[in-house]
């Protein structure tokens, strides 16, 4: 439904009837499914990486499954819930998963390879790929995604900031036509 219009107001009320056009699918949504995913999935990663260190739980159950899970319920918490997730936490969680990492399993490089690695392959099921391969996907997307979601909140920040601007000069004029109108009448 590329280019639908959507009908702001009602006509019984009076009000000017405005449209905003939406262009492509899910109008904007989408973007947040994936900043929602993404914030699962460093979330369940968080929680997989204390739950691993308990041999009791890790022996009865999968705990690279909570990452996948976590995902799926952020998705649809961000459904039900239709306000986008800040950056902050996201950052925050970020955070959170790289101390969980050192303070547990410490600063050995050949953990810090094996680990995350190793919960995600477990969760996802990618048994066939090799841990090196799980290692620099995750590094790149993460990577990448961090940008993004960096850029967009900056850039919207700017327009944000811009539009502020441009409605308080155009206040500011009316108001000093409105002043000289009444000091002239």
């Amino acid at each position: 439904m590329t280019g639908s219009r959507v009908r702001l107001g009602s006509l019984a009320s009076g009000h000017r009837m405005r449209e905003i056009k939406r262009t492509g699918p899910g109008c904007g949504l989408s973007g947040e499914y994936l900043k929602a995913a993404l914030t699962g999935l460093v979330a369940g990663y968080c929680l997989a990486l204390v739950l691993g260190r308990s041999v009791w739980l890790d022996m009865r159950v999968t705990t690279g499954h909570v990452i996948p899970i976590f995902a799926a319920c952020f998705v649809l918490f961000i459904r039900v819930r239709k306000r986008p997730i800040r950056l902050t936490p996201f950052l925050l969680l970020e955070l959170l998963a790289a101390v969980l990492l050192f303070s547990t399993y410490g600063f050995s490089s050949a953990t810090l390879l094996i680990v995350p690695a190793g919960l995600f392959r477990e969760g996802f099921h990618l048994s066939s790929l090799s841990l090196l391969k799980i290692d620099l996907f995750l590094l790149c997307f993460l990577g990448v995604a961090n940008a993004v979601w960096i850029y967009h909140a900056v850039t919207r920040g700017r327009r944000r900031n811009g539009n502020k601007r441009a409605r308080g000069e155009s206040a500011r004029s009316e108001n000093k036509g409105a002043a000289t109108n009444v000091v002239a009448g």
